[in-house]
């Protein structure tokens, strides 16, 4: 489910174990949240190496990742 606040929008998700999601990009931003367990959040070169990375633990109270337009 997705919900709106103001120009960003808002996703829930959920996995199930430990498997990597293939990527993708979007031309807005986003704010992925995650409601139990823990995530990494991985912002990739075009030529596949790790540009940036975020770490989500919902556990430890960081649950949320603002994803920019374009990554």
């Amino acid at each position: 489910m997705e919900y709106a606040c103001g120009n960003v929008f808002i996703r829930e998700m959920r996995f199930d174990g430990m498997r990597p999601i293939e990527g993708h990009a979007h031309n807005f931003a986003h704010t992925t949240y995650c409601a139990r367990g823990a995530m990494r959040i991985e912002a990739l070169a075009d030529d596949g190496a790790v540009r940036q990375a975020a770490e989500i633990d919902a556990d430890k109270g960081l649950s949320w990742a603002l994803i920019s337009a374009g990554v």
